[in-house]
């Protein structure tokens, strides 16, 4: 995800998670493996602090019942790729250090 935002072209999307990630990076109603439901809360996590970095813009596309595309589109920055990829690993160092309410 990371090397996607470094790269991507303004207005480029990716298709990160389909499903219904709130239940897919659950414990207990996710059918998923523990390994899986990592991945995918990783994933989101990334595509989240991007967010809020201002590199992406996130959005879903229902598809059916429960199912969605999660879709990140790559946003306008100034930053270089090394400076994006800088940006996002200290904001995620950032995230992993703080601790829960």
């Amino acid at each position: 995800m990371c090397d996607w935002v470094a790269s991507a072209q303004i207005g480029h999307c990716i298709q990160y998670h389909e499903g219904l990630l709130l239940r897919d990076r659950s414990e207990t109603n996710s059918d998923l493996t523990t390994k899986d439901r990592a991945r995918i809360h990783s994933v989101a996590r990334r595509a989240w602090i991007a967010c809020e970095l201002g590199l992406v813009h996130l959005f879903s596309q229902k598809v059916g019942e429960d199912h969605y595309r999660y879709l990140a589109m790559r946003s306008s920055s100034p930053l270089k790729p090394p400076e994006i990829r800088t940006q996002l690993r200290i904001a995620q160092m950032a995230a992993s250090n703080r601790k829960p309410h």
